[in-house]
């Protein structure tokens, strides 16, 4: 056209083309808007490959397209257990993943400080010599992911330290409640429940295997009768938006909604027989009235009686908890599901999901990193540790805020270049056991992380990595349901159970950290295609924000879309101010995911990390202001 040629139908090609770069942040703009420096090659030969996606625990089936041996699609593989031809977001940006600039292509070197040093490339033989001469047999920890269950976990394992598994408690059941009331890690399908109530867990966006949790939420809202669900958090969530009712709990307080609802299921009778250490239980809870649950939560005494009434009348009830909360808080939830019927959705789980958790005040001097970055996670404890130990080597395929801790970092492939041996559990209590060939040849000089610990424990050679892929994998492929409940430990813990933090004048507001699902697990900023789909419910991307009600922002001096500082004890951050009718007064809630100051050009210097407030999720005492 000439330059005066704007009909309608090349001004509309022009403001689609325009529009999409001004809807992108600054920092992105200018390498989506250059033009590509080579032409796009002629259409190759066109072949499929299998693979699984382990960006998640969940383990989904993928079809990879390739065009001459190079991916250019995803989809879900429609005959797979776990996903049935669909995939969650993150699975979607399994190309991103694969061809992120920023990716580590060799094994490098640390020389200097810790954190503030510069890296050298060095040849795998001289890396892998430099770390298996520190990794001794018992004489070492190994952090890694707590519910991946992978050849890499078997081979770390074959080395002989301590494994450690670094969960992340928004995704994680109430494991200090199975351990303790029912002597194993359970897995939940709530699929045949009447009722089904979170407590603090916005379980549509942290559960474990999100396109299980989908079908779940259909089958659940196509049942006859339909299933009633409800949510108790501080946060108007994804769940408690599309749930039936919520009810609206200070951060960190659920499980004192928890106890008032045992307590009245005890005092009138409508409760389910047997298990241990009932009437120990029916003492301990005798304090928690409704009257009592609603002073220390902020919850409306009427609505938790009406909660009460559905426990003892919509039976099976299952309740839903996370990692998150206190081992008392996630026990009181847990006793709801015996209480009530419910313990027939539990099913036993691997029992590699009981493994320890790590102390990162006593870490060995010798630590491995394995695919995991707690240092963004809980800053402050681990900058602290790792800043003490003696050798620190990181296996990762970024460079993220841990590993720039390291004094030796191996780069590991991403899903798609990798082979796959791996165990997942269902939602349903059984088990898939996933075996995958490498859908395209690694991009760089880069390995398994099981390849990787098996040439650690045999001084470099990898001839045998292909036979021993599968070893091990002689899992059970169904689970029988839960054992008999112990209420004693809750009983006991009752006489300890921690009181929310006191009102304080200069944190008058309390902090909830919620994890949106495209951050889940704290992983997802440095794919572009993750932080467009972060806020959900607010439509805020590639940037941190705060959703605080009208009267606690009124009160604040914070105005809607205006910049604003949120302080605590420990730390400040800043934020965009989201002012929502929606949002419990009192109470800031923030995203986490966000704040990176490593982890590649698109995540590294972008919004705030709010575990630099507080090292806990819920119930940290911070005051808001405007910028």
């Amino acid at each position: 056209m000439n330059d005066f040629d704007l009909s309608r139908k090349n001004f509309l090609k022009l403001a689609g083309i325009f529009g999409a770069g001004s809807a992108l942040p600054a920092c992105a703009r200018k390498s989506f808007l250059t033009p590509m420096e080579e032409a796009a090659p002629p259409l190759g030969i066109e072949t499929f490959s299998a693979s699984v996606c382990s960006l998640c625990p969940a383990g989904c089936g993928v079809r990879v397209r390739l065009i001459d041996g190079l991916a250019v699609g995803v989809s879900g593989v429609l005959d797979h257990q776990v996903n049935q031809g669909t995939l969650c977001p993150k699975g979607s940006a399994l190309l991103q993943e694969l061809y992120h600039p920023d990716r580590l292509r060799f094994a490098q070197v640390r020389s200097g400080a810790r954190a503030k040093g510069s890296w050298k490339n060095v040849p795998w033989e001289e890396a892998l010599k430099l770390v298996a001469a520190k990794l001794r047999p018992g004489a070492f920890d190994a952090v890694t992911f707590s519910r991946l269950r992978d050849v890499g976990l078997e081979s770390l394992t074959a080395l002989g330290g301590r494994v450690l598994h670094f969960g992340f408690a928004p995704g994680e059941p109430p494991l200090d409640a199975h351990l303790a009331m029912n002597g194993g890690a359970l897995s939940c399908d709530p699929a045949g429940a009447r009722l089904v109530v979170s407590f603090g867990d916005d379980w549509l966006q942290t559960q474990s295997s999100h396109v299980e949790t989908q079908r779940l939420w259909g089958r659940l809202r196509a049942s006859i009768p339909r299933a009633q669900i409800v949510s108790v958090a501080p946060r108007f969530s994804v769940t408690a938006g599309k749930g039936d009712s919520w009810i609206p709990a200070r951060p960190g307080t659920d499980g004192y909604v928890a106890l008032a609802v045992a307590r009245q299921l005890l005092k009138t009778g409508r409760h389910e027989r047997g298990g241990r250490g009932l009437d120990a239980l029916a003492r301990a809870v005798e304090p928690f009235t409704f009257e009592r649950a609603a002073e220390l939560t902020g919850a409306p005494e009427q609505s938790l009686r009406v909660l009460a009434e559905k426990f003892a009348s919509q039976r099976p009830a299952v309740a839903l908890g996370s990692r998150c909360a206190p081992a008392w808080s996630q026990m009181a939830v847990h006793s709801l599901n015996a209480l009530c019927g419910g313990l027939g959705a539990y099913f036993r789980a691997s029992p590699q999901e009981a493994r320890p958790a790590p102390d990162s005040s006593k870490l060995s001097s010798v630590v491995l990193i394995d695919r995991v970055n707690p240092v963004f996670t809980a800053p402050r404890a681990w900058r602290a540790a790792l800043e003490k130990a003696d050798f620190v080597v990181a296996v990762t395929p970024y460079m993220t805020e841990t590993a720039e801790y390291a004094d030796v970092v191996l780069p590991c492939r991403t899903p798609l270049e990798q082979l796959h041996a791996s165990e997942n559990t269902l939602l349903s209590g059984g088990t898939t056991v996933n075996f995958a060939e490498r859908s395209v040849k690694p991009l760089y000089d880069t390995k398994d992380a099981g390849e990787i610990f098996l040439a650690l424990g045999r001084g470099g050679d990898y001839g045998d990595y292909a036979k021993t892929k599968a070893a091990g994998w002689h899992k059970r492929l169904t689970s029988p349901p839960a054992g008999p409940v112990d209420y004693a430990p809750l009983a006991s813990a009752l006489k300890d159970a921690s009181q929310p933090a006191p009102k304080d004048k200069d944190f008058p507001l309390e902090l909830c950290v919620f994890t949106p699902l495209a951050f889940s697990r704290g992983e997802g900023a440095h794919l572009p295609y993750l932080q467009s789909l972060a806020g959900v419910q607010t439509s805020e991307q590639w940037e941190t924000w705060a959703e605080i009600h009208p009267d606690t922002a009124k009160a604040c001096g914070v105005e809607d879309g205006r910049k604003a500082r949120i302080l605590s004890p420990a730390g400040k951050i800043e934020v965009k101010a989201r002012v929502l009718s929606s949002a419990m007064p009192g109470v800031v809630s923030v995203p986490f995911g966000l704040g990176h100051t490593s982890y590649g050009r698109w995540a590294k210097g972008v919004g705030a990390n709010p575990m630099e407030l507080a090292e806990s999720f819920d119930g940290a005492r911070v005051r808001m202001e405007p910028v």
